[in-house]
């Protein structure tokens, strides 16, 4: 009778806990969700802007000044300024797990990477383009050929909102799928 009492109380609190984690970690996730949602839009606030080697606002901007600014008024984080540090601060993922919000990085100029812009999904991008048919702040698709030879990296500056489902007592950590869901799709 008492190891079943304690067997009970011991599955209560491992319950309790585990409800919690759960509520706790959703809360994180909507958070993410909404910062990225709200980067993104305001992202998309700034195509037609001109290109402007240096430039930090609306009358012109450059690819790593689109992204510290956008960062910096719509969800009030302070980021690095140039591609490089950015690309030294992002935590890089596999390419797969890439979400509207993560920032793309390629190698435009020799083998460093010297290029940058937002992923809003749909394997399209913003950025602001210094060269090519397009100038200034536009939308454009990883699958154009360009953007597809140069394309270097994927990185998060915002916690994911993929959520991959809890161990359960029974011991069984996945999704019914075998794999993790995208709750921003």
């Amino acid at each position: 009778m008492v190891k079943n009492k304690l067997f009970q109380k011991i599955l209560f609190v491992a319950i309790f806990i585990g409800c919690c984690g759960f509520v706790f970690g959703n809360s994180q996730v909507e958070d993410a969700k909404t910062k990225r949602t709200t980067m993104v839009t305001h992202a998309k606030s700034y195509i037609g802007v001109p290109y402007v080697y240096g430039g930090l606002d609306r009358t012109g901007i450059d690819c790593s000044g689109l992204i510290y600014t956008v960062a910096r008024d719509s969800i009030k984080l302070q980021l690095p300024r140039t591609v490089a540090a950015l690309y030294g601060f992002v935590k890089i993922i596999p390419d797969n797990q890439k979400e509207a919000g993560d920032l793309v990085f390629f190698k435009t100029v020799g083998d460093k990477i010297s290029h940058v812009g937002i992923y809003v999904g749909n394997n399209q991008f913003i950025h602001a383009a210094s060269d090519g048919p397009n100038t200034g702040v536009i939308l454009s698709s990883l699958n154009e050929s360009y953007w597809k030879e140069h394309y270097f990296a994927v990185g998060q500056i915002l916690p994911s909102t993929i959520i991959v489902s809890q161990p359960s007592l029974a011991g069984n950590s996945t999704t019914s799928e075998g794999n993790p869901t995208n709750i921003l799709s």
